[in-house]
């Protein structure tokens, strides 16, 4: 009786071991691309931020008369 329950227990064992290698790298893979699209769009968002900075500057400033200074 004890030989049945170690092989039960470890049978478990190997299927639980099996259920998360299958899972893991599934999981991991969709958190990697959202953490990738998400930094995709910070930093497009950074640098849509950046240009309007620019651009409101080169706009607002009197440096537009001197093109040397631009």
């Amino acid at each position: 009786m004890g030989t049945a329950m170690n092989s039960l227990t470890g049978r478990m064992i190997v299927l639980v071991l099996a259920i998360y290698a299958v899972l893991l790298p599934v999981l991991f893979s969709g958190l990697y691309k959202i953490v990738e699209i998400s930094q995709k769009e910070i930093f497009v968002n950074d640098v849509r931020k950046y240009s309007r900075f620019v651009a409101d500057f080169i706009e607002t400033e009197d440096i537009i008369d001197d093109r040397l200074e631009i």
